[in-house]
């Protein structure tokens, strides 16, 4: 009887604890009144824009980079205005230091050797 108690203790311990780190997953890009809305979450960051083919690609001090703003949760948010078609694209982390897929969006696409988040904008 001793064991399964302690069985059962250490189960519901063990459990709350995974549950505490698990994490509502972000919807994919979708459609906002200006726009739409990408989001990444990463409260470590110090920095993060949104790089694609909507932008040539372009990011840090470059004229049309996307900067995302950060809220009190850590989650970096950016409204884009975009036209119909596809767009390929990647966070771009701390200047650089790593681009990220959409860990939201599982659509690909490969651009130029690389493979990227895509959107498709009907």
């Amino acid at each position: 009887m001793r064991y399964i108690v302690f069985f059962i203790v250490s189960v519901l311990f063990i459990g709350c604890n995974v549950l505490s780190v698990v994490k509502d997953r972000l919807p994919p890009p979708h459609q906002v009144e200006d726009g739409w809305l990408f989001q990444f979450d990463d409260p470590t960051a110090r920095e993060v824009q949104l790089a694609g083919t909507f932008n040539d690609w372009e990011y840090g001090t470059q004229r049309q980079r996307i900067d995302l703003k950060k809220n009190e949760k850590g989650i970096w948010t950016v409204v884009v205005p975009l036209e119909k078609g596809r767009h390929q694209y990647k966070f771009v982390i701390n200047l650089g230091e790593r681009w990220e897929f959409d860990p939201s969006n599982p659509s690909r696409d490969r651009y130029g050797g690389y493979e990227n988040s895509l959107i498709i904008i009907p």
